[in-house]
């Protein structure tokens, strides 16, 4: 309803003919409203706590190699050190970061994370980066941080 037609809502006169074009009280669509509930829910049961959180260790890690991985088009062989060590880690980014690229970059790794074989080759590690669309962004230090330093 306008304004305009608020301020004459009065001047009905008897008799006069009356059209509502939208419901005034719509009915409650109560599987919306279950669908909503359920999404929360699920939204609740993927939090974590801080002791969670403290279980993942970050550190700064510099890619020394990089290859593509032979017949996949998104995945690459990184050797990267983390400062005590050089681990080969696996990564889905070369439709972004092409090996030469890559090479010599400081990124952000997860270094706790449990070995996974990709494509027949041990990954010891997984590269944090943001997505947004067809974007894709490694994270990295912005200050010029050695090889191991601690993410917190």
């Amino acid at each position: 309803m306008t304004l305009e037609r608020a301020n004459t809502f009065f001047d009905l006169k008897p008799g006069s003919v009356v059209q509502i074009e939208e419901s005034i009280f719509p009915r409650i669509d109560r599987k919306a409203i279950e669908k909503k509930n359920n999404k929360l829910a699920k939204e609740e049961d993927n939090l974590i706590d801080i002791s969670d959180f403290a279980k993942v260790r970050l550190v700064v890690a510099e890619v020394l190699e990089a290859d593509k991985v032979e017949g996949a088009d998104r995945l690459l062989k990184l050797q990267v050190n983390v400062g005590a060590e050089t681990r080969q880690v696996v990564a889905g980014v070369a439709e972004h970061y092409p090996p030469e690229k890559i090479k010599g970059m400081k990124v952000i790794l997860v270094a706790n994370l449990k070995p996974a074989t990709i494509r027949g080759i041990e990954s010891n590690g997984m590269l944090l980066a943001a997505k947004k669309g067809k974007k894709l962004t490694l994270l990295t230090p912005s200050d010029d941080l050695p090889a191991g330093a601690k993410v917190s």
